[in-house]
């Protein structure tokens, strides 16, 4: 997801204003679920999509490598090649699904640096739909799962609910009410 690969460039602040995100940048890259959420090779994100925009280089889930290569952090790489792996191909869960998602919520897409400011410093930003966190393009990949497994599959859209409120919108709770008190597994349609 493309926020992710801009937390591990620059850092997040995680909407403490007060604090510098470079701060937290070298903690953030020491969390594996931080390489867990970038873009998997060809999964989601097409080729020609850049993440990150340069002067001198972009990168996108097709150079992921020179992407830790241009931070001076192999280590990441190791990160994400070790996590990445179970993502390949996005297999079914194989599993009673329920695939709930936000949308219409401008979410952080592309990321812009000029001069010398890459990777301290995103100078633009261009949005897409998602739930703030994670674009559409990534939220709605869990639908091609119906067609991968044979146990019952449902996804639902949940419109302007966000990624952070996501467990505690009141929609969402008695969507997930209804699924635990109900017969489970469902039966099949």
């Amino acid at each position: 997801m493309a926020n992710f690969q801009r937390i591990i460039a620059s850092g997040d602040n995680v909407g403490i204003f007060i604090v510098n995100p470079l701060t937290l940048r070298e903690m953030e890259r020491s969390q594996p679920s931080s390489h867990f959420m970038l873009p998997v090779l060809g999964e989601v994100w097409p080729q020609d999509h850049p993440i990150i925009i340069t002067p001198k280089q972009n990168y996108s889930a097709y150079n992921i490598k020179e992407f830790y290569e241009s931070l001076n952090f192999s280590k990441g790489f190791e990160m994400y090649m070790s996590v990445s792996k179970f993502l390949k191909g996005l297999p079914a869960p194989r599993v009673p699904t329920y695939c709930y998602y936000g949308s219409g919520i401008n979410t952080p897409a592309q990321f812009y640096y000029s001069g010398n400011s890459y990777p301290n410093h995103v100078d633009k930003i261009l949005y897409e739909d998602g739930d703030y966190t994670v674009t559409s393009r990534n939220l709605v990949a869990c639908k091609q799962w119906k067609d991968k497994q044979s146990e019952y599959f449902y996804s639902q859209e949940m419109p302007k609910v966000g990624h952070r409120a996501f467990v505690s919108n009141i929609k969402v709770i008695q969507a997930v009410q209804k699924i635990v008190l109900s017969e489970f597994p469902p039966k099949m349609a």
